[in-house]
């Protein structure tokens, strides 16, 4: 008999098997691998190069965190041909010489499988505990934002590395017992129970996580502009809380499906997710200041800056309603006629000028178009309400007329 033939799943009611050309999640796993590995790159990179004299624990978290996603992503990577409903894949890929780890392109093991899920546990606890270490350094001046973050860090542990005791007991084989002989009792396909509490406990430290530091945010001493950055900085584990609740569906899907190698795909790339904005969130401030400092204030930014300043100056100059003079003030005045008012302010009636003075490189004298006109001031005397008015502002490449 040809197992190869021979699909590993039933197809449910109304869908038949495919084993040559059949659906397959390869592509979408592909593709997020390499957009999210290579986004927590550059993020972990620009922080390490920032910090790279001075490494302090978080640093060390993150680092060991980054390492093992990326080898927890090469292990999906090399299983990624099993990302298929189960009714379309060969039999044969179940068997002992598919099973048999190698170097040989067809090769898919347990063994893999087995790695992948121990790489899991430290990759999701030091990149979530390098943030929430992260915030003890910024943080850690209030007595109760100290036992927060100590308490989560602990969480994390509990949750994540108590895998380390289920796996090796659900998904490898036991004394005397081949990975053949493990698969066909079914007994690695218990550990998903374990799955949907985990999920669960993670989306509780993932809004944690999130919720946190925005308190101590808003009641620091500096601008408003100044909170609503840092606010946008650690929002972005919002994206963290997101993954971590789709990962947990996922996880819960296990439960009931008989398409156990389609949703474990699905579980493998949300995993990937959520790892890699673990990372970029615990990046992001060491980053932002990366790019203040080596790139944003670089001597081929501020020409780049200064070019397409020069270039806005320009258009300007050809603007049909501006006159350009070579002189630093823009003057606009505006006269009006002397309306009809009492006896006393009829004595007092004048011209008023109303004048707008700034510096510039760039100005330009504007000429109120003929006819239009304003109500006069009331004279208010020395009081200098009816004096010309002087309103200094920053300039605009173009003025409306």
């Amino acid at each position: 008999m040809d197992l190869c033939k021979i699909p590993a799943g039933k197809a449910p009611d109304g869908e038949t098997y495919n084993l040559i050309d059949p659906p397959s999640l390869s592509p979408n796993l592909i593709a997020v691998a390499v957009i999210m590995t290579t986004f927590s790159t550059v993020f972990f990179t620009g922080r390490i190069y920032l910090n790279i004299r001075n490494l302090t624990l978080p640093d060390s978290f993150v680092i060991f965190g980054y390492l093992c996603s990326v080898a927890f992503t090469g292990t999906v990577l090399a299983v990624v041909k099993y990302a298929r409903h189960q009714w379309d894949i060969p039999a044969c890929w179940f068997t002992g010489k598919y099973l048999q780890f190698s170097l040989s392109p067809d090769a898919a093991s347990l063994r893999i499988l087995f790695v992948n899920e121990l790489l899991l546990t430290p990759a999701q606890f030091f990149s979530k505990a390098s943030i929430l270490l992260l915030y003890f350094q910024l943080f850690s001046v209030r007595t109760w934002m100290r036992v927060c973050i100590i308490g989560g860090i602990v969480f994390a542990f509990l949750i994540y590395f108590i895998s380390w005791v289920t796996v090796p007991y659900f998904a490898a084989p036991h004394a005397g017992e081949t990975w053949t002989e493990m698969l066909t009792k079914g007994r690695s396909t218990q550990v998903k129970v374990w799955g949907p509490i985990q999920g669960t406990c993670s989306i509780i430290l993932d809004v944690f996580i999130f919720v946190l530091p925005l308190s101590n945010i808003w009641g620091l001493n500096m601008s408003l502009k100044k909170q609503f950055q840092l606010t946008a900085v650690f929002a972005t584990a919002l994206l963290g809380v997101i993954a971590s609740v789709v990962n947990g569906v996922y996880r819960f899907g296990l439960l009931s499906t008989t398409d156990y190698t389609w949703q474990a795909a699905k579980l493998f790339l949300w995993n990937m997710v959520e790892i890699d904005v673990a990372v970029i969130v615990s990046s992001m401030p060491a980053f932002a200041n990366f790019v203040k400092n080596n790139i944003t204030s670089s001597a081929f930014f501020n020409t780049l800056r200064s070019r397409l300043s020069g270039t806005q100056n320009s258009s300007s100059q050809n603007h049909p309603y501006v006159n350009q003079s070579s002189t630093t003030k823009l003057n606009r005045s505006l006269r009006t006629k002397p309306s009809k008012t009492s006896s006393r302010s009829q004595s007092a009636q004048k011209t008023y000028v109303y004048e707008l003075t700034e510096t510039t490189p760039n100005t330009a004298t504007i000429t109120q178009p003929v006819g239009s006109s304003i109500p006069p001031l009331p004279d208010m005397g020395d009081s200098g309400f009816g004096k010309p008015l002087h309103i200094h502002r920053d300039t605009r490449p173009h003025y409306d007329v």
